[in-house]
């Protein structure tokens, strides 16, 4: 069952859980829908090789910080056509261990070519969430950092659950030098 918004803020203002820390100040006091909208916080591009996913050993390209929330002004960032950049997010999830958080891509997005990887947030997991964005058009495609670009819905889980315990807990965004177990 999708949670509905007055229990989100419950578990966002329960000192215990801080369900999203650092939530926009329109999600925080009029969000709509059935979840909140999560902002771009940093934008990476992808760089070097393009990793490797493997029984035994894994790794993910290195990044390269274009641009983050914090200047004064607003930063805008034009993605390259048929490029893939990384968008992590201004807010921090802390799930508890009896939910699931699940993403969607505001709809500006779809309507503009742009494609949205990712994944659940699984139960445990502490930390800003990283999100892959391809410019599947011929044109630029513009960031601002600090827009909504994706909606987060939590869903209660029914039964037993398992806390996360990967590599990505604390929201690191690349596996770094060394190849992934």
């Amino acid at each position: 069952m999708i949670v509905g918004l007055d229990r989100l803020l419950e578990l966002v203002n329960d000192p215990a859980v801080k369900l999203v820390e650092n939530l926009g100040e329109r999600d925080r006091l009029e969000p709509e829908g059935t979840g909140f909208d999560l902002r771009v916080g940093k934008l990476f591009a992808l760089t070097g090789d393009s990793g490797s996913l493997g029984v035994t050993e894994r790794s993910t390209p290195e990044v390269r910080l274009l641009a983050e929330v914090g200047a004064t002004t607003p930063i805008t960032v034009a993605c390259a056509p048929h490029e893939s950049y990384l968008l992590q997010t201004c807010e921090t999830i802390n799930m508890p261990a009896e939910y699931v958080g699940l993403l969607q891509p505001r709809s500006t997005l779809f309507r503009s070519g742009q494609i949205l990887s990712y994944s659940q947030i699984n139960p445990g997991y502490a930390g800003t969430l990283t999100l892959l964005l391809y410019n599947a058009t011929d044109v630029p495609f513009f960031i601002e950092m600090g827009a909504r670009f994706c909606h987060l819905l939590v869903a209660e889980v029914a039964g037993l659950t398992t806390p996360y315990r990967g590599q990505w807990q604390g929201g690191r965004v690349w596996t770094g030098v060394e190849r992934q177990r």
